[in-house]
């Protein structure tokens, strides 16, 4: 079995399918095929948003980068 870090064991717990839709919804990006919209300039965003909350151990709200 793989062995997780910490830090993509606290991504985990502040990540979720809720949220990632809320973000796909966001950016407009619901109905795109997954093949798609997980390797968009906003899904890396998300990424990079839960790496830094998981980093800071405190939960933010995503919002639409301009």
């Amino acid at each position: 079995m793989d062995k997780i870090s910490d830090l993509q064991k606290k991504m985990l717990q502040y990540g979720g399918n809720n949220q990632l839709r809320e973000v796909l919804k966001l950016y407009g990006l619901e109905n795109e095929p997954a093949e798609t919209r997980y390797f968009t300039k906003a899904c890396q965003f998300y990424r990079d948003k839960l790496k830094q909350m998981a980093e800071l151990n405190q939960v933010t709200i995503i919002t639409k980068e301009i």
